[in-house]
């Protein structure tokens, strides 16, 4: 059976006929399937190989969260309450898509840090404009109207610049991120120190 990885810097896919055990990596505990040999970015599972398409193996609760884990005695889906309340998760497969082709373009290398470059600039100035207001909301200090504004707006584009990030060809997400570093550039005009 092979199964498929892919480096989420430079986006090779490789392929291997034996399951990588992933590892759980600190600060965040993200599973880890590895380091990129290209790049030096960290590879993420696709799938095995079922037929003609990818599969993965997840658990997931058998119907609905709010259900397996109610506290209360009304059940209203469609298991009828036999998981209510049980917190009980079930094996599922999921159905990823069509085979990738294993490939390893030459220029990864160049790839994977043009990304990273814009990536860690969009997060500088993200930070810059945005990370006061973010760090007094994490304290739990009042934040007045002004503020306020300013942090649902870091919020939102925090969430693009996630967004832009699971984008999976290399000109979308350094489009994406392009255009999300001028919109807070232009929004720092003459505001940002």
């Amino acid at each position: 059976m092979r199964h498929y990885y892919r480096c989420i810097d430079c986006l090779s896919v490789v392929a291997t006929e034996a399951a990588i055990q992933p590892v759980q990596v600190p600060p965040s505990y993200v599973r880890s399937y590895g380091t990129c040999d290209a790049c030096e970015g960290r590879i993420e599972y696709l799938g095995r190989v079922q037929g003609e398409n990818l599969q993965k193996t997840e658990w997931r609760v058998p119907c609905d969260s709010r259900c397996t884990n109610a506290l209360g005695p009304n059940c209203d889906c469609q298991c009828g309450g036999v998981n209510h309340g049980s917190h009980r998760v079930v094996e599922v497969v999921i159905e990823t898509g069509n085979v990738p082709r294993v490939m390893i373009p030459p220029d990864a290398r160049t790839k994977a840090e043009t990304y990273r470059i814009l990536y860690a600039s969009v997060r500088e100035a993200h930070s810059t404009r945005y990370g006061r207001v973010i760090d007094l909301k994490r304290e739990g200090r009042y934040l007045n109207v002004a503020d306020w504004m300013l942090f649902q707006e870091g919020v939102r584009i925090g969430s693009r610049i996630l967004a832009a990030r699971e984008l999976r060809t290399h000109s979308a997400r350094n489009k994406k991120l392009d255009a999300i570093f001028n919109e807070i550039l232009n929004a720092c005009v003459g505001v940002c120190a």
